[in-house]
């Protein structure tokens, strides 16, 4: 039996209305140093639709001033022009840290930075949550600062990356050059490195017969190098994998949530090749769900790393390693640099000023504008790219949505199928087709901290199995929820269990059942338990709600 346990956020379940009489575009023009530019009006800018231009028929200017610095509500209303309004409307941050590739020093900097932001930067109306790219939630959104920095504070994580060998020492580039066939120069490099390394073992390669190899067509698959380099890209690739699903989760979420929403993404890069499907599931998805994708880069300023004298490394190595330069640096900001763009969002890169990141990225803006437009066409159920335009003055940065869907009624109207369990989550019906129970218990996180455990107590007698060859097989996904008293969504896992019971250990589960728990964590309070569990064959659920406190 195995079971992976993941953070679990709801999953929309219908596909997202579109006011297609008006679409609105939320825009923010920047200097070359980041500020925002005010004192713009309507006919300063002109808007492209699918290559057309678009009569600008709604306008209004967006101010932000940070609450510590306010002036009393009738003062300031005062003061505002008529087509000027306040910013205090809700907002939702997920801040997402990448914790498989952050090293420790850069953590510590990240951490800083996000104090100080949490601190001094967020607005009146701003929620906040903190998420890991592993899939854990720190905390989730919340507006208490207080809350926010010491979630900040107690959140510490090991670089998780594959290591690439001792001799060769491969890196992450060099496994995918190997492993994906796309540099011979590579693999013949790696492979004398090797020979000088372990002369005369098992899979070793003499360098006369090294400089043979014309094309990986040579090169057999269970050659040692070739192995070491398809085991770390795997891993490498996998881990890219998990973050870039985390991301889509993360975005489906807040997609349901109201008002603005904004993913803060804090990350030294990683590797997305061959992911390319993957990474462009999560643009769309965010540019449906009309989530900003920002990005900070953790490296800040980086150059150039002095050549490494590894093992077994000659002349043709640190040739290597020179022409390279910051290649693997530059490829690994390349999804951050995606994400962005095609959302709207904004990089901040090649400095290492976090505190001015975390500012230039999730403060609201000092001033913005609002533009309004009628589209002509029928909505057509496409995708329509946006241009935003200053009509002088282009040296500015223009940060505005890259587009919209117009969406038809039809596609309004129809129902995302989606998982039943998912939905069953969201209600509060009680269901009784699988022989479970579900329970709760006080628990303790790893750093001691109130929690809560639920509990699903399985009656594997009464559990429907697949029998082969003397093995019981079946498949489990049990998900528990917290809500709030006001019905908000708080925390939730999803746990999905795997059966191979050989007959020994069936017959003993059969005499006294057997528990899973989930461990949930939350501020101390009262909440709602929203469990339910669905077996993978036949599709039976069992579901119920309790009333839980976390002390």
């Amino acid at each position: 039996m195995g079971a992976t346990i993941q953070t679990y956020w709801p999953r929309s379940q219908f596909t997202l209305k579109a006011d297609t009489n008006l679409v609105e575009v939320g825009v923010v023009v920047r200097d070359g140093r980041g500020r925002a530019i005010g004192g713009l009006g309507k006919n300063d800018f002109e808007i492209e639709d699918a290559g057309k231009k678009r009569e600008i028929t709604a306008f209004s200017v967006e101010n932000f001033v940070p609450m510590a610095t306010r002036l009393p509500a009738a003062k300031a209303t005062a003061a505002a022009p008529e087509n000027t309004k306040s910013q205090d409307q809700l907002r939702f941050v997920a801040l997402l840290i990448d914790d498989f590739g952050i090293p420790f020093t850069q953590q510590v900097q990240v951490k800083a930075a996000a104090r100080r932001f949490i601190k001094e930067g967020l607005a009146k109306g701003d929620r906040v949550g903190i998420f890991t790219t592993s899939g854990k939630q720190i905390v989730p959104f919340a507006a208490d600062a207080a809350i926010l920095v010491a979630a900040v504070d107690q959140y510490s994580s090991f670089r998780r990356l594959p290591e690439g060998g001792i001799c060769p020492k491969l890196t992450q580039y060099d496994a995918y050059l190997i492993a994906n066939k796309i540099d011979i120069e590579t693999l013949k490099i790696k492979a004398i490195e090797r020979s000088q390394c372990f002369s005369g073992r098992r899979g070793d390669v003499r360098p006369q017969d090294i400089e043979k190899i014309r094309s990986f067509a040579d090169v057999p698959m269970n050659n040692d190098l070739m192995v070491q380099a398809v085991t770390m890209w795997t891993q490498v690739r996998d881990t890219s994998s998990r973050a870039l699903d985390t991301m889509y989760r993360l975005v489906d979420y807040m997609g349901q949530l109201p008002g603005k929403r904004m993913v803060l993404l804090a990350s030294s890069g990683f590797l997305v090749r061959t992911l390319e499907a993957e990474q462009q599931k999560v643009v769309n998805h965010a540019l449906r769900a009309g989530v900003v994708i920002n990005a900070l880069d953790s490296k800040g300023l980086y150059t150039e790393d002095p050549p490494e004298a590894v093992p077994g490394a000659d002349e043709r190595s640190l040739m290597r390693m020179v022409l390279l330069g910051t290649r693997e640096k530059d490829l690994g900001n390349d999804i951050m640099a995606v994400l962005t763009m095609s959302t709207g969002g904004l990089f901040f890169d090649n400095n290492n000023d976090l505190d001015l990141g975390f500012r230039a990225l999730g403060m609201v803006p000092e001033v913005s504008y609002l533009l309004g437009f009628s589209p002509e066409e029928a909505p057509n159920g496409k995708y329509h790219g946006l241009k935003v335009r200053l009509k002088s003055q282009n040296q500015y940065l223009i940060q505005a949505r890259p587009g919209y869907w117009a969406v038809s009624k039809k596609q309004q109207e129809s129902t995302v199928q989606g998982r039943k369990i998912d939905r069953i989550v969201m209600g509060s019906d009680t269901l009784k087709e699988l022989p479970a129970l579900i329970a709760s218990e006080p628990s303790k996180t790893d750093t001691g901290d109130p929690a809560l455990d639920a509990v699903l107590h399985l009656d594997v007698r009464s559990f429907h199995f697949l029998a082969k060859d003397g093995v019981r097989s079946q498949s489990l996904v049990f998900i528990a929820a917290l809500f709030d008293g006001g019905g908000n969504f708080v925390s939730g896992k999803e746990a999905n269990i795997k059966f191979a019971l050989q007959e020994s250990t069936y017959n003993r589960l059969t005499e006294s059942g057997l528990d899973m728990s989930i461990t949930l964590q939350a501020p101390p309070g009262t909440y709602r338990l929203r469990g339910a569990a669905q077996d993978v064959i036949d599709g039976k659920i069992v579901s119920s709600t309790l009333p839980v406190e976390i002390r």
